[in-house]
């Protein structure tokens, strides 16, 4: 799978990066990773020193103790950036903000416009969980879909 080398990590070609097929995505060796099963989705790497210190980037584990950065949408040149990186400069590999997503939802419970999140709730219909002040659930649906579906459709629809 051929990459434009000039819009490596645009629209059109930044797809093909989650393939590990293109050329010109950074890699670095990482010393002292973890041994053993590790959950390694959602990798984000922390520089905590030397000239990178403070910047993060996601990352793609590949195995042993190679890793690979993944292109964001930050539109920040990757490559470029990581130059900057030295041995002896001291990493954080971190994955707890993936991991806090996936149960996001449950801090997030809506009106009783939504019974889905019922199972959320105690007997009195109060959260179990402790809830987050704002629901981003309308916002991001809004981003996405260009409208809040509220599950009463105005037109004829096919499911399948």
């Amino acid at each position: 799978m051929e990459i434009d080398q000039n819009n490596t990590y645009g629209v059109d070609e930044a797809w093909k990066h989650q393939f590990n097929e293109a050329e010109g995505i950074p890699e670095f060796m990482r010393h002292d990773f973890p041994e053993g099963d590790l959950y390694t989705k959602g990798l984000t790497l922390s520089f905590e020193s030397g000239k990178m210190k403070g910047i993060k980037i996601d990352i793609i584990w590949q195995g042993g103790h190679l890793v690979s950065a993944k292109p964001d949408a930050s539109g920040r040149n990757l490559e470029q950036l990581l130059t900057g990186v030295l041995e002896g400069d001291s990493v954080l590999v971190d994955n707890s903000d993936y991991i806090a997503v996936q149960t996001y939802h449950r801090h997030q419970v809506p009106g009783n416009d939504y019974p889905a999140w019922n199972q959320f709730k105690d007997d009195d219909e109060n959260p179990i969980y402790p809830q987050r002040k704002l629901i981003i659930g309308p916002i991001m649906a809004l981003g996405g879909a260009g409208s809040v579906q509220n599950g009463t459709p105005k037109c004829k629809m096919f499911i399948l």
